[in-house]
């Protein structure tokens, strides 16, 4: 008998010399605390996993392949199909970004007769939409589906999330009515997206137009969600717009950042219609936010005001001189 660590380590040096047998022998010496009778293909999936996967590091590809190649040579001796991590080996690829492995992986699972569990196909999805292959996304959707699942929500926003990321702002639209459609009740990531999609594309009216839904149903957008708001009315030169949308991400339940009060002070400041009073209102947010202005805030705004009406709204809003120097001083 020895610790699970050292007959993994065992396991994996005889997967290197490529001796499939010692390293079954060394796995099945694995004796775990809760229970000793766990299945051969618990352990093989533990292994996979703690081979694959690096403490913070990520998938480890080469670490992955190689138990990969094992597994597949498993597959043609007397090992039970069943008794093999493929789910393991899909939602490792995917997640390293390997679409190919990864659906290799599902169809090795289907010639076994056996079913990819909805979250394999989720992961699958997850991946094609964050590199914005719609049309492949929408297949596996779909295979969730045909699988006999019922797609959650998490599931629908991963799919409207590939029409954001390939910048199709009417395809994300069309998304979210069929959803609405078939009884789906959208959350904040998914009005999040639509904003989002609306935001890049130099949209605000549009972007709005989805934030007031959002609001209206009680729903709470993201962090990034209100961001861009304010970072497409700062592109299109609407600053009283962005203060607006500010202010309604400060007022909401989470922090806004000092970013978001440093880009707009940025755009007002170097306005050829420059708004003192608009100015004035973007430092007084930024100040009620909770956020200590930096050197680009005081530079910019006292050339944009002069030293005595900054002077005079650092004393309103308990800004003292010895500590406007000490940030000037940094």
């Amino acid at each position: 008998r020895c610790s699970k660590s050292t007959c993994e380590f065992a396991a994996r040096a005889s997967m290197a010399d490529g001796e499939d047998l010692k390293v079954l022998s060394w796995l099945r010496r694995v004796q775990p605390i809760v229970d000793a009778n766990v299945s051969v293909k618990s352990r093989l999936a533990d292994f996979v996993q703690r081979c694959a996967v690096g403490l913070g590091r990520g998938v480890d590809l080469a670490a992955l392949d190689a138990t990969a190649k094992l597994v597949r040579r498993l597959s043609l001796s007397h090992i039970d199909p069943a008794e093999l991590p493929f789910e393991q080996f899909i939602i490792s690829y995917a997640r390293s970004g390997n679409l190919e492995q990864a659906a290799d992986w599902v169809n090795k699972m289907i010639e076994a007769k056996l079913k990819p569990s909805q979250r394999a196909y989720t992961e699958l999805l997850r991946l094609t939409a964050r590199d914005g292959q719609t049309e492949s996304a929408r297949r596996w959707f779909q295979r969730i589906k045909l699988s006999g699942y019922v797609p959650d929500l998490t599931a629908y926003n991963d799919m409207l999330l590939s029409f954001v990321v390939s910048r199709n702002s009417d395809g994300a639209v069309e998304w979210v009515n069929g959803m609405l459609a078939e009884g789906v009740v959208p959350d904040g990531r998914t009005y999040s997206l639509v904003i989002g999609s609306f935001s890049k594309a130099g949209d605000p009216s549009s972007a709005v137009e989805w934030q007031d839904r959002a609001e209206a149903q009680g729903v709470v957008l993201s962090w990034e969600a209100y961001y861009l708001l304010v970072r497409v009315h700062v592109e299109v030169g609407d600053l009283a717009r962005a203060l607006e949308a500010a202010n309604t991400m400060a007022n909401g339940p989470q922090k806004t950042g000092a970013r978001v009060w440093t880009m707009q002070m940025q755009a007002a400041t170097g306005s050829v219609l420059m708004s003192p009073e608009l100015v004035k209102n973007i430092f007084r947010g930024m100040m009620k936010a909770g956020y200590e202005p930096g050197i680009t805030v005081l530079t910019s705004m006292e050339l944009a005001l002069g030293r005595e009406e900054s002077e005079a709204l650092f004393e309103e809003t308990d800004l003292s001189p010895d500590h406007v120097q000490r940030i000037l001083a940094r």
